[in-house]
């Protein structure tokens, strides 16, 4: 890889870094507008789920792990830290198991569902270590129901993002 790709990859890491940052303090203001706790729309995983398309999966899950890191360091406590990473860890294995979404059969909305569904599951997960099984439980079926048009929310702005990239691209300008 030349310097100059290298450079450019970089600068398009920390950019997408900086868009998932920014959209995890808008979802923080966002939250308190939902009727269930810790609810989230998954803004931070546009970005995500942008870079894994665009750039590689290396890149993503640096983004992804970094943006939990800065997160935490920011607006966050330990627990919020367990509970980011764990969701962060299920949902990037899920663009890994489809490939971001570049399958016809699962596509880009699909992938988002399943990645917020299994971002739900890890949290949950995570959360009931802390706060014990029963009581994280008993939001699930109402956390994994409402993954689902959160997720379809999500792929579309994934789709947005990745139609703009292309239009970008075919102007000459390129992603690394």
């Amino acid at each position: 890889m030349t310097r100059s790709r290298a450079e450019r990859r970089l600068a398009y890491d920390a950019a997408f870094l900086a868009l998932a940052v920014i959209l995890s303090y808008l979802e923080a203001l966002l939250s308190g507008f939902f009727p269930v706790p810790g609810l989230k729309l998954g803004l931070p995983n546009v970005a995500v789920m942008a870079v894994f398309r665009l750039i590689g999966r290396r890149d993503a899950l640096a983004v992804s792990f970094f943006r939990c890191m800065i997160q935490f360091l920011l607006f966050g406590s330990a627990t919020a830290l367990v509970l980011s990473l764990a969701g962060a860890a299920l949902s990037f294995l899920v663009l890994l198991l489809f490939d971001g979404g570049r399958s016809r059969r699962i596509g880009e909305i699909g992938v988002s569902v399943l990645s917020a569904f299994a971002h739900i599951t890890g949290q949950c997960l995570a959360a009931s270590l802390f706060y014990g099984f029963l009581a994280v439980f008993s939001f699930y079926p109402i956390m994994t129901a409402l993954s689902v048009p959160s997720g379809i929310f999500t792929g579309l702005l994934l789709l947005f993002i990745l139609r703009s990239a292309e239009k970008i691209s075919q102007k000459g300008k390129g992603t690394p």
